[in-house]
């Protein structure tokens, strides 16, 4: 197990092992998470942008939602006025 350090930078080099098994490679786009606790660091491959697909369909409208959440907000405003 490889304890590599943070420099001032925030930068953190992913020992040689790890880089090869996931196939990262210089400008490899990762994706970084926090899961209780832990920093999760992957690869933002094709196959996890299309598992993400689809995940918001059939919920709310964002843009109806901000634009009722600005109505309320206004409605707010011309009444404390």
């Amino acid at each position: 197990m490889a304890t590599p350090r943070m420099s001032s930078k925030g930068q953190v080099v992913i020992p040689a092992r790890i880089r090869k098994g996931l196939g990262l490679r210089k400008g490899t786009p990762l994706i970084i998470r926090e899961d209780r606790g832990a920093a999760i660091i992957q690869p933002a491959t094709r196959g996890y942008y299309e598992g993400l697909a689809g995940i918001l369909a059939g919920g709310p409208s964002l843009c109806e939602e901000t634009i009722a959440e600005h109505a309320e907000e206004r409605e707010k405003e011309d009444r404390e006025c």
